[in-house]
């Protein structure tokens, strides 16, 4: 999974469960983000 599928899916949804033309994919959330990388990591 590429560092950018990382950050949108687990981007926090601020109005809709979707890509929105006003708020993109959302609020980031850094810690889901890098808490999903070093999860993936150990499955290796």
């Amino acid at each position: 999974m590429s560092n950018m599928k990382n950050i949108t899916s687990t981007a926090t949804d601020v109005v809709a469960a979707a890509v929105g033309y006003e708020t993109g994919h959302d609020l980031i959330n850094c810690h889901a983000a890098v808490k999903e990388v070093l999860r993936r990591k150990k499955l290796k």
